[in-house]
């Protein structure tokens, strides 16, 4: 329901999380190219969050800001 509610780009992100279990999974398997490619595409999905100014905060479209604690 995400997508539908405006959170695709939020649903994208989270789909870094199944994609490096595949990975995992297809790791196990022996088949490493497979595994590689799942995992690079998670590492990827996973790295671009961190160039993200706002994230979607409730279902009714909020947006809030993503700050850097250093």
């Amino acid at each position: 329901m995400v997508i539908l509610g405006g959170g695709l780009y939020e649903w994208i992100i989270w789909l870094a999380n199944p994609l490096y279990f595949y990975g995992i999974f297809y790791f196990f398997k022996r088949k490493q190219i497979t595994a590689k490619v799942f995992c690079i595409m998670a590492a990827i999905i996973a790295l671009s969050f961190s160039t993200w100014k706002e994230i979607l905060v409730s279902e009714s479209g909020a947006m809030g800001k993503l700050t850097v604690w250093v």
